[in-house]
């Protein structure tokens, strides 16, 4: 959900951020969207069913660390510092946790040093009917790689599945097609780096690449998107606006004009 302020117009609106457009009437669902639909295996119901009633609770945390994650790997990419300490309040903004996947990812810059094309890229497709959000397009040792961000404890065939159709987003669009495709895991169970020199890793991050083919992933993903289609013949966002402000006199003030109006008070 994405949150916008118009103080001019004193609304705000929530915008659902599901879908993509580049024009404000047509909509393409993210592939994440379409994913929703596929599940996830048994070691993802078995943790449902470990977490109980706290699922929900957990996800909304969950997702909240991903994001901050997310967008702390694009401020180190773009050279700007992550500090422990907020220099404006005093007080640490990352957990533990988060600080060592920060640590990691860093790891990860200074080891490789990825030569940045393009970060947090979006691309729309009118052929594939979809959009998203590209996390990291580089090049390390002259190969073109594009790289998805992952914080969480696991990794599901549905992120392989999204990553490979963000590979056919950006070869649609550009000349210049990846190489190679990854996912950059910091809570894997790696101890060091890979001896062989084959997979790019350090102690407890790297990154994975898909077991098997894009091309794969990619059928798979268009099976998912029929049914996904089917449960959602008309797809649209679900955006909202409100007023930026509420009070009760303002209530008071427009019965008052009311009342006026029905008793031609006014003129």
């Amino acid at each position: 959900m994405k949150i916008h302020h118009n103080r001019e117009i004193q609304v705000i609106s929530f915008l659902d951020e599901r879908y993509y457009t580049t024009d404000q009437e047509t909509y393409y669902p993210a592939t994440s969207t379409i994913l929703e639909v596929y599940p996830k295996g048994y070691a993802f119901q078995n943790f449902l069913k470990q977490v109980g009633m706290n699922v929900d609770e957990i996800v909304r945390k969950a997702s909240e660390q991903g994001s901050k994650m997310h967008d702390t790997f694009h401020q180190i990419t773009k050279g700007y510092a992550v500090t422990w300490v907020n220099e404006l309040t005093g007080k640490t903004d990352y957990t533990a946790e988060e600080w060592q996947m920060v640590a990691k990812f860093y790891e990860f810059i200074r080891d490789y040093q990825p030569i940045i094309i393009e970060q947090k890229y979006k691309a729309i497709s009118e052929k594939l009917g979809i959009g998203d959000t590209l996390d990291l397009v580089c090049e390390i040792s002259g190969e073109l790689w594009l790289i998805d961000y992952k914080a969480g404890s696991y990794l599901y065939e549905t992120d392989f599945m999204r990553l490979a159709m963000c590979v056919e987003l950006w070869n649609e669009i550009h000349k210049q097609k990846i190489q190679r495709a990854g996912i950059l895991h910091v809570k894997a169970q790696t101890r060091g780096v890979d001896k062989r020199g084959k997979v790019i890793q350090g102690e407890g991050w790297q990154i994975k690449e898909p077991t098997e083919s894009l091309d794969t992933y990619a059928d798979v993903f268009g099976h998912s998107k029929a049914i996904w289609q089917r449960l959602n013949p008309t797809p649209k966002p679900k955006n909202k606006q409100y007023p930026d402000s509420f009070c009760i006199e303002d209530l008071n003030k427009q019965a008052d004009v009311h009342d006026a109006l029905n008793n031609n008070d006014l003129f």
